[in-house]
């Protein structure tokens, strides 16, 4: 049986990327404000190189019980997964954290395999989903 929640798992099943941005997103006013300009400023770059990526906070922030030494945990979903787009992201990842004294630990899925993910019922998968963040930039 899959732990998440159901709206997410409907939307897993449709294979819906907007709809699965729309059921991820949840309140994080757990987050200082400046780790939430750290995040916005991550998804802006990020979406300079893939405007169609779903970026996904997860893990101890995403929970709110993260100590001072936590990282950030993010998933970033593309339609294209690409090695080029994934060497550009992660050099972004990588430029934001170091300017920020910040570690990203980031994992990449097409939407593909996200969307086939589900019928496999990772543990990770399931976590992702009912914990993640929605994390949009400007909007």
């Amino acid at each position: 049986m899959l732990l998440v929640n159901k709206e997410i798992y409907d939307v897993l099943l449709s294979k819906d990327a907007e709809s699965l941005k729309k059921a991820l997103i949840k309140e994080f006013s757990h987050l200082p404000e400046e780790k939430v300009i750290i995040l916005k400023s991550l998804v802006n770059k990020i979406q300079t190189v893939s405007k169609e990526s779903i970026v996904i906070l997860y893990g101890s922030q995403a929970r709110g019980d993260a100590n001072s030494d936590s990282d950030f945990d993010i998933c970033i979903l593309l339609k294209d997964k690409t090695d080029l787009i994934q060497k550009e992201i992660s050099e972004i990842i990588w430029e934001i954290g170091f300017e920020n004294d910040t570690i990203f630990q980031s994992v990449y899925f097409s939407y593909k395999e996200i969307f086939s993910e589900i019928n496999y019922k990772s543990r990770f998968i399931q976590n992702l989903l009912s914990e993640g963040i929605f994390l949009s930039g400007n909007n």
